[in-house]
């Protein structure tokens, strides 16, 4: 086949790739290469660092994959954003009359794939445009050290504020939660003090 049928005969395709990718301007990726910068080039070009995971032997001591340099107008024309680097799953517990949520995180998704979360340990509250996570402490304090809330933080956080409600705006309903809740709270609290006797407190022993 001659050239200008070879050329003739091409057809358009188009492929996806998924790279990795920071901006960084053309100097300043010659000086991360340890290259000389061209002195017919822009040290001042905007662009983008590479990293191809999915093919090309590895050119960089400190990457992986294959690394380049694309000019930024190049990059942003062929390349998205990956929206999804971590998607959480889960259910609703609870919904008010104004819509505020409370949601039980159960997995989480990323690049790398789905995990399972252990259960009881992750929750948001969705409160209009605010998200408010909530993460209870996970695994063994003497051995991982505090990591998250306890349920009797959060029972005096919301004790707390019933009693400024209550203070406020006096009801029999404010005062059945609150005696309600520091039962709740001196039971939590008489655990704590039975476990501590024990020396299992902090272990992950019942």
């Amino acid at each position: 086949m001659s050239k200008k049928l070879l050329a003739l005969s091409m057809v358009a395709y188009i492929g996806t790739k998924s790279v990795l990718a920071v901006p960084m301007t053309r100097s300043e990726y010659c000086e991360y290469r340890g290259w000389k910068l061209p002195e017919n080039e822009d040290p001042s070009d905007p662009g983008y660092l590479i990293e191809y995971k999915d093919g090309g032997k590895a050119n960089h001591p400190d990457h992986e994959g294959y690394i380049s340099w694309s000019p930024k107008d190049i990059f942003e024309y062929s390349y998205q954003p990956d929206c999804v680097q971590n998607v959480v799953f889960g259910s609703e517990i609870h919904k008010d009359d104004n819509g505020v949520t409370a949601s039980h995180n159960e997995t989480v998704k990323t690049p790398e794939g789905e995990q399972l979360l252990e259960p009881g340990h992750f929750y948001d509250v969705l409160a209009g445009d605010h998200l408010i996570p909530i993460q209870f402490q996970l695994g063994p304090v003497k051995e991982v050290g505090v990591n998250g809330v306890t349920s009797e933080a959060l029972l005096a956080i919301v004790l707390h504020r019933l009693r400024v409600l209550n203070a406020k705006f006096p009801c029999r309903e404010n005062s059945l939660a609150i005696t309600n809740l520091e039962q709740g709270f001196m039971w939590l609290e008489q655990r704590t003090r039975n476990r501590q006797k024990r020396g299992v407190e902090g272990l992950n022993i019942a």
